[in-house]
């Protein structure tokens, strides 16, 4: 019933296309058109300051936060950007479906290095040992030294990588792959447990600030990994479809939530509770990613309707309808 449900609320709908069903919070910042064919990430560097964001044609821009002027522009990639990590103020690093991995000093807008491989599906930074994981669409993780990108080894899955996520004491990883499995694995890439996943995808993996649990948007349903006990709970949610990207705030005590087909709502729920906390206005065509910003009073997200937006997290919550 509810699977008849939900399509017959997407046939109303255009392909991805979104409409808020409830009263919503606005956000402050609406940047529209900035990304041609859409927006697939967005990252804050590490006071808040700014904001990183790529998009599908592979060019990367930096905004000033909260005001969003832009700063500069990055290009060398030519496909979606599927992966930003700011190393300090001054440095990003940059992933693409082209299968560059590359190294920009962002103060003097300078590229720094690139490599190629297969096309990136996501990037992740362990700054103790400074090495870049970069997952691909053929199944394989590579460790590189930073900032010179040297490789260091090799990691082949099961199928492709969707999704890696690093504990917060940057001894373990999470990776979930294209085949339904999400693995535990130390740094050498020995895993350490298989946790269930109920035949679904994980879309997005995030551990928890206090590294006590893991969570992955899937079809519909959040899931939630007990890591000292491996045990899933599955919790229902308002999306209409695949939850493509979640965020814990920096206090570990909410997570954000964007879905992507046949609704790109925006919610933040608070660890614990059934119910969201908060509902913010819908992007018009696919969500593609969100993130707080380090101080976890703003929420930046990324949309195939070429647009970034900035909510503000810590102001009162007073819903309204509207575009």
């Amino acid at each position: 019933m509810r699977y008849l449900l939900i399509m017959l609320i997407s046939g109303l709908l255009t392909a991805c296309g979104s409409i808020n069903l409830v009263p919503t919070q606005a956000p402050v910042l609406r940047l529209n058109e900035v990304h041609g064919l859409g927006a697939t990430r967005v990252e804050f560097n590490d006071d808040g300051s700014k904001m990183a964001t790529g998009g599908h044609l592979g060019e990367i821009y930096i905004w000033t936060v909260p005001e969003g002027k832009k700063l500069q522009t990055l290009k060398q990639h030519d496909k979606r950007v599927k992966g930003l990590i700011w190393v300090g103020d001054t440095a990003l690093v940059s992933g693409s479906e082209d299968g560059q991995i590359t190294v920009w000093d962002v103060a003097n807008q300078k590229l720094l290095k690139t490599v190629s491989r297969a096309p990136v599906a996501t990037l992740q930074y362990l700054p103790q040992q400074k090495h870049i994981l970069s997952g691909h669409q053929d199944g394989n993780i590579h460790v590189w030294r930073y900032p010179d990108l040297k490789l260091l080894a090799t990691r082949k899955m099961s199928a492709a990588i969707r999704s890696i996520a690093i504990h917060p004491n940057f001894q373990q990883l999470a990776i979930a792959t294209d085949d339904s499995k999400v693995g535990l694995y130390d740094l050498s890439f020995k895993q350490l447990k298989t946790l269930p996943t109920a035949d679904k995808n994980a879309q997005e993996l995030q551990y928890s600030p206090d590294g006590k649990q893991l969570v992955a948007g899937t079809w519909f349903d959040l899931h939630y990994w007990n890591l000292k006990t491996g045990k899933l709970t599955i919790k229902d949610t308002e999306h209409a479809g695949a939850i493509i990207s979640v965020d814990f705030s920096p206090d570990g005590k909410r997570l954000a939530t964007l879905g992507r087909h046949t609704d790109a709502n925006i919610r933040i729920r608070k660890i614990g509770a059934n119910t969201f906390e908060r509902r913010l206005r819908a992007h018009n065509l696919c969500g593609y990613h969100v993130r707080y910003s380090p101080n976890g009073r703003y929420l930046a997200s990324a949309s195939e309707d070429e647009s970034i937006r900035l909510y503000d997290v810590a102001a009162p919550y007073n819903p309204t309808w509207g575009e």
